[in-house]
């Protein structure tokens, strides 16, 4: 597994959250990957495949990052369905459905050129 330095953006997704698991493990997600439930993966209906998430569980203030690799929830009330191994650190695994925040992440890389051009040099340079 690549570990990616990671930067918050200022688009998030506020909503309920669900779980999906043990009926889709082994099969093929949207992205052409085969589903583990043990992975820290979501699916969401828009957001590009590949898009790294923060998530917070409102009820408790647990967070984690997981990548998004598949299509759904399709519930109406639902903004993201997380992997089993996702809903389990958020402890939200036995409630089934809960409060989220989910925000976009991005590169550091990017994140740092998207500044402006001074600040960028003094990243690079340290001067």
């Amino acid at each position: 597994m690549e570990m990616y330095r990671l930067a918050k953006t200022d688009k998030s997704i506020d909503g309920m959250a669900s779980w999906y698991g043990p009926y889709f493990h082994g099969r093929q997600t949207a992205n052409g990957e085969i589903f583990d439930q043990e992975d820290l993966t979501a699916a969401h209906p828009t957001l590009p495949l590949g898009t790294f998430l923060k998530v917070t569980n409102r009820l408790n203030g647990k967070s984690l990052v997981v990548r998004v690799n598949d299509r759904g929830p399709y519930f109406d009330n639902r903004v993201l369905d997380l992997s089993r191994r996702a809903a389990a650190i958020l402890n939200s695994e036995e409630k089934g459905i809960v409060p989220i925040e989910a925000v976009v992440m991005q590169s550091a890389v990017i994140a740092e050129v998207n500044k402006p051009p001074q600040q960028v040099a003094r990243l690079i340079t340290g001067y």
